[in-house]
């Protein structure tokens, strides 16, 4: 899943913020460390995931657009008030699913064109 995520931020070129509630969180994608494009944070004692992010909404909406990716339909009213948007995750991996198809087209047709001029260059 992180790796599909690190993808899709390069193909939309746009930092990810992933946040736990505190140290709780088993799996995966929670002992994954950060990247310089996707940030993993766990919410400190007597903080939670919301708090963190309704935090962080309010603080990079100064900088443009923030999308919440949450299933909690109380923290996605409370995003919204604060001029977020906020997308369910299943709707967010059919996004993620389908910028990246859109990215793999992009890079096929400029691997193919790519391919066309080096065997013309060769051929002269």
């Amino acid at each position: 899943m992180i790796q599909r995520l690190n993808r899709y931020q390069d193909a939309a070129r746009t930092p990810i913020t992933i946040v736990f509630d505190g140290n709780h969180t088993a799996g995966k994608i929670a002992d994954e460390p950060s990247s310089p494009g996707l940030e993993v944070l766990h919410s400190p004692q007597g903080k939670t995931a919301d708090d963190i992010i309704e935090r962080a909404t309010h603080r990079f909406l100064e900088y443009g657009e923030v999308l919440v990716v949450t299933d909690d339909y109380a923290e996605q009213n409370t995003v919204a008030s604060l001029g977020g948007s906020v997308l369910s995750a299943q709707s967010f991996m059919l996004e993620v699913k389908a910028t990246l198809a859109s990215f793999q087209d992009d890079l096929n047709r400029l691997n193919r064109r790519e391919n066309r001029s080096f065997k013309q260059r060769k051929s002269w």
